[in-house]
């Protein structure tokens, strides 16, 4: 007995092989670069565009870091568990982003009978100018006026508007906007080429905002149910990106990785630079807007629109301090895509709120006739009790 056990001991202690050591080495400090970038990208817009540059970039790139990090995670199981522990923890820090950009919420909020009285739809899209990205027209008709009168949506709010007029070139007709004005009694046109329309009574609300570099934002006030709303159009600075920047982007995902130097080197150059200095132009958008909001939001404030920028981004995090909450994270489930061409495929549409409107739901629509996707909102105007 003891002779079995000490020739069993010295194999017990054998030394683990040099491959195995360095294996678990590597592991170690891939988990530690994944969990930094993870952590960086995760809370990347809380700081300023000016003061961290590559933040912008960062949350752009955020899904693919997200999924490297989960493939980092699984690997760290399988080779090296007590890494693992490090991956928990980096995990349960960046979960509160996470969710932002990705929620799993089951199932609809509850309303009393009165919040069932008070039930409206809400939707807010960035129509481009009614130009028709599929080229396709049926009945000779424009398909995103016909798509908005069919909708149901109550209150509409809407980005890259001109006007509403007869077009051959954009085919909208006049039994359409005939059709259009007897859904929407209330047809605003607002600064910044923005206009809103609605089934209850709405006005303009005074708020100059000079359109310069592709952003804007109006102020439009509505009735519901005897409480007043104030819905704050948004189309935030864009990034400017020329034909011959999007073909580059489209070029660049198409390699997985890429070895030629000469792209990168003009990614960098062309690219880069200009998603830089769009995110530093819509932080000092998203400053004005709040001063905006502090001078005519009032108690129940809708602010959505096109943010042209994604989820976790520094103007969403500052505009929390208006006591503004986002509502995809709230009532949405998975990640959503509100643009749909060039590849960019990101949410750069967003909804928040603050005061007694309750959302219920939040869906996306899937007509391709603009670049971005409509974006629904069901809310309810919370009991005075609550």
């Amino acid at each position: 007995m003891n002779a079995v056990t000490k020739a069993a001991t010295p194999a017990a202690n054998k030394p683990r092989p040099l491959w195995l050591r360095i294996l678990r080495g590597l592991m170690w400090t891939l988990t530690f670069v994944g969990m930094t970038v993870f952590i960086l990208a995760s809370y990347a817009g809380h700081f300023s565009p000016g003061s961290f540059k590559y933040g912008s970039l960062l949350l752009l790139a955020y899904p693919i870091i997200v999924l490297c990090f989960l493939g980092v995670g699984l690997l760290d199981l399988l080779i090296c568990r007590r890494a693992f522990l490090l991956w928990i923890v980096a995990f349960a820090a960046c979960l509160s982003p996470l969710w932002d950009f990705c929620p799993l919420n089951i199932g609809t909020p509850s309303v009393d009978e009165e919040e069932s009285r008070h039930v409206f739809r809400f939707m807010t899209y960035n129509v481009a100018a009614f130009s028709n990205f599929t080229d396709k027209y049926p009945g000779d008709c424009n398909p995103t006026i016909s798509y908005i009168i069919n909708s149901g949506a109550d209150v509409v709010n809407l980005q890259e508007v001109y006007g509403f007029f007869t077009s051959e070139v954009t085919h909208i007709t006049a039994a359409q906007l005939d059709s259009l004005h007897r859904t929407y009694p209330y047809v605003l046109l607002g600064s910044a080429n923005m206009a809103f329309l609605s089934k209850y009574p709405a006005e303009i609300v005074e708020s100059p905002w000079p359109y310069q570099n592709g952003n804007g934002v109006a102020v439009f006030r509505v009735d519901v149910d005897g409480r007043p709303v104030t819905v704050f159009d948004v189309h935030l600075q864009s990034y400017n990106l020329s034909d011959t920047d999007k073909n580059l982007f489209h070029d660049l995902t198409e390699m997985a990785v890429t070895t030629d130097k000469s792209l990168v080197k003009e990614v960098k150059s062309r690219l880069l630079s200009k998603i830089q200095r769009a995110a530093v132009g819509r932080a000092a958008d998203t400053h004005a807007l709040g001063e905006l909001i502090h001078r005519y939001g009032g108690p129940n404030v809708i602010v959505a629109g096109d943010f042209n920028d994604v989820p976790g981004c520094y103007a969403l995090y500052t505009l929390e301090d208006f006591n503004l909450r986002q509502v995809y994270p709230r009532v949405g489930f998975g990640p959503m895509i509100t643009y749909n061409s060039n590849r960019f495929y990101f949410r750069i549409d967003h909804v928040l709120t603050r005061g007694d409107l309750k959302p219920l739901a939040m869906w996306r629509g899937d007509i391709r006739s603009s670049d971005h996707y409509p974006v629904f909102v069901d809310f309810t105007l919370k009991s005075d009790s609550k």
